[in-house]
């Protein structure tokens, strides 16, 4: 992206001497811009502008007002000549990017659409249980499809009893129908005490 200047015009502000100058968008200009703003950092610039030549390379040249004060240190007018050539083009760039610039095109922002979320229609309910020893026994349970396609069932099935014993495991994808309901029984370890497990749950499906 290249802006070119086509005009300047010099000012007094605060007793320092500012320079504005106007750009329009030429990409084509790429090599000139370089050169110009390559011979801006290179050449001196006294207390008062000089009535001839010019920051910028095949412009207009518009004499700096006399009322410029004469007594600002060279370096502090350099700097901030600078100083507002940068903050000019920046300004410009801007306004080229966020409000079409002298180009006509406009930037647009492209957001891809956000992924579906996958919602389950599958609810997981506890039957009973059946102890097999001290450790070990069967979760019987059900699942039921609500939705209308056909849905892969991945519950977790959990049983415990009321002194802390529990044991639980995972159903590996087990398809469910649209409206059907499916049981099953799972075989669990619970550590120990298997006869008294009371209670258990079906979820995350």
């Amino acid at each position: 992206m290249v802006f070119v200047p086509t005009s300047e015009n010099w000012s007094a502000a605060l007793g320092q001497q500012v320079l504005t100058v106007e750009y329009v968008f030429q990409p084509e200009q790429a090599p000139a811009v370089v050169a110009a703003l390559r011979d801006i950092k290179t050449r001196p610039i006294t207390a008062n502008q000089p009535a001839s030549g010019s920051p910028t390379t095949g412009l207009p040249t518009s004499a700096a007002p006399a009322s410029v004060n004469s007594t600002a240190p060279v370096g502090a007018n350099r700097s901030n000549a600078l100083g507002c050539l940068a903050l000019i083009a920046l300004v410009v760039v801007a306004w080229a990017i966020f409000g079409g610039g002298n180009s006509g095109n406009s930037v647009s922002a492209t957001v891809a659409p956000a992924a579906p979320v996958e919602v389950s229609h599958l609810t997981g309910s506890f039957v009973r249980w059946e102890p097999v020893d001290e450790a070990n026994g069967y979760a019987y349970f059900t699942v039921t499809n609500s939705g209308t396609t056909t849905e892969t069932a991945t519950c977790t099935v959990r049983v415990e009893n009321d002194f802390g014993n529990f044991g639980f495991d995972i159903l590996v994808g087990e398809p469910v129908g649209p409206g059907e309901t499916i049981s099953g029984r799972l075989p669990l370890s619970v550590g120990e005490g298997s006869f008294l497990i009371n209670q258990g749950e079906v979820n995350n499906c």
